[in-house]
């Protein structure tokens, strides 16, 4: 059985040369299969690599690019992307998880081990005796070598060869002699424990956690690149909310401008000019406002990638390098719903708990069984004047025995406590399944609304832009001819910067909502996926 290998992962949270572009399918992992190698992307959309073509430098070469005073920090997605997955602290400890997930089913193997086993004592007495039989003076030394032997079934075979040394003064006795022995015992199960599916239970359980503690880990990649994602995205629409409220307070400029201008004509009177100058300070708040959300959600990204020349303190420098796609694609839904049902971690993990709680379930319900033994030994021993005489004739004596075990505890309330308990935990985990399946369905389809919605808000925005920018052109002709007032024109700038929101909210919802559909369908969209490496 195949295992999974950290140094296979540990490679890709580090260098971020191992994005690469595709679509790649996994195999759902079961109770006896690890997890497999790749972290899918999901085939929806085609994103061009829009790149702000001002920018000439290797997207690879940003996490690693020192800042200087002044300069400004181009930000793309493979570079942020980067960034969380080889910064993320999350992620190292899942790392951590899987070692010690290793270490237990390495521990759980050991249960093949033979066991060495060997003694040593020494005693010696020196009292007086009631009867010259029993001596006065006794010195005794033993030993004892043994190994004992599993059979991969629950039978064992112990193979013990003990030595004992006696010196004595008693009368009709021996006054010094050596015993040798050889001992085998086979030991097997006849009820409970028996077969290798009892014996290695405990194996097949701890594989099992192994292969849902990386399942854990993927699901932790996946947040990660996706929450860095949607970090980037936020950065970003809110970078442009900052320009658009810009360029408000300088059509509120124009404005006290053109109204001056009108004033000093004696076209106008001077509440034209106090109306334009109202304008402008609800414009200069909007500004304030957005450039807090923006140094908000710039803090946000730089928490997200964790990268040590971007520190949280700092503010400003940045430049998005990756900009918005507005390609739009049709989405089969039935086919996302069928692909996220066999690629989603929470199936295999689901799959992997209820295996477990099966193998817990049979094996209380073994425990539950009268426990009989079968115990058959074979041995040799001999007793000579020196260690070698005895060993050398050790065939002199001969015996052999069967036997039959059996244990049960009175009531057996705690094996029978223990069944209904495991049964009732697989229980829940099954019906937990059937919700899973659910949330996962509609998970998909509240994404591909959100896709398709977005796309939907895109055409909208770009008709609505065209008619603002007209109507605002149209009311500053108005107002040079005194039909209108400033409060017109700035409504019509008010509008015009509520549209430009709006056309970058769908443009950043629709990148939001394809990495929102990727998650939900088990894959990293984004840019890029994600590869391991292929396991030993």
């Amino acid at each position: 059985m195949n295992k999974p290998n950290k140094l296979f992962i540990w490679p890709c949270v580090c260098f971020a040369s191992w994005l690469v572009t595709g679509c790649q399918q996994t195999t759902s992992l079961t109770a006896s299969r690890p997890v497999p190698a790749l972290i899918p992307a999901v085939d929806l959309p085609t994103q061009a690599s829009t790149t702000n073509p001002d920018v000439q430098k290797d997207s690879t070469d940003q996490s690693r690019t020192e800042p200087t005073n002044g300069s400004a920090v181009e930000l793309d997605l493979g570079s942020v992307r980067a960034s969380a997955l080889q910064n993320n602290l999350n992620i190292q400890v899942e790392l951590l998880s899987i070692d010690s997930a290793e270490a237990t089913l390495e521990e759980a193997r050991a249960i093949m081990d033979p066991t060495l086993s060997a003694t040593l004592n020494r005693s010696s007495n020196n009292s007086p005796a009631a009867q010259d039989t029993q001596g006065s003076q006794n010195d005794n030394s033993s030993a004892s070598l043994g190994v004992t032997m599993p059979l991969g079934s629950g039978d064992s075979l112990d193979v013990r060869l003990p030595w004992f040394r006696s010196s004595t003064n008693a009368a009709f006795s021996l006054a010094s002699y050596n015993a040798a022995q050889l001992d085998v015992t086979y030991r097997s199960p006849l009820t409970r424990g028996r077969g290798v599916k009892n014996f290695e239970r405990g194996i097949r359980i701890a594989q099992t956690e192994l292969d849902l503690t990386v399942l854990n880990t993927r699901l932790s990649i996946t947040n990660t690149l996706a929450n860095a994602e949607r970090a980037y995205w936020t950065w970003y629409a809110t970078g442009e909310a900052v320009a658009v409220a810009k360029e408000r307070v300088r059509l509120a400029e124009d404005q006290i401008a053109r109204a001056e201008r009108r004033v000093r004509a004696g076209a106008s009177a001077e509440l034209e000019v106090l109306r334009a100058k109202s304008g402008l300070s609800s414009a200069q708040e909007a500004l304030l406002n957005a450039d807090v959300n923006h140094r908000n959600a710039e803090r946000a990204l730089r928490a997200a990638m964790r990268r040590p020349d971007l520190p949280l303190g700092q503010q400003g420098g940045l430049t998005p390098n990756t900009l918005p796609d507005p390609s739009v694609r049709s989405l089969d839904r039935e086919s996302l719903v069928t692909m996220a049902k066999s690629e989603r971690a929470e199936i295999a993990q689901h799959q992997g708990r209820l295996s477990n709680l099966q193998e817990r379930l049979e094996g209380a319900q073994d425990n539950e069984r009268v426990a009989v033994d079968f115990v058959a030994g074979w041995g040799r021993s001999s007793i000579g004047s020196s260690f070698e005489d005895a060993f050398r004739s050790i065939n002199d004596g001969r015996e052999w025995s069967l036997g039959f075990n059996a244990t049960m505890p009175l009531g057996n309330l705690a094996a029978e406590a223990q069944t209904r308990s495991a049964r009732l935990a697989r229980l829940r985990e099954i019906r937990s399944g059937v919700s899973i399946m659910d949330q996962i369905e509609r998970e998909v389809l509240d994404a591909a609304d959100r896709y398709e919605s977005a796309g939907e808000r895109i055409k909208a925005a770009r008709e609505e832009l065209k008619v603002t920018e007209a109507a605002l052109g149209g009311e500053q002709r108005q107002f040079e001819a005194g039909t209108v007032t400033s409060r017109q024109v700035l409504e019509a700038a008010e509008a015009l910067a509520a549209a430009q929101n709006r056309m970058v909210s769908a443009l950043t919802d629709l990148e939001t909502a394809r990495v929102d559909l990727a998650v939900a369908c088990g894959g990293l969209l984004g840019r890029d996926a994600i590869d391991f490496g292929q396991n030993d």
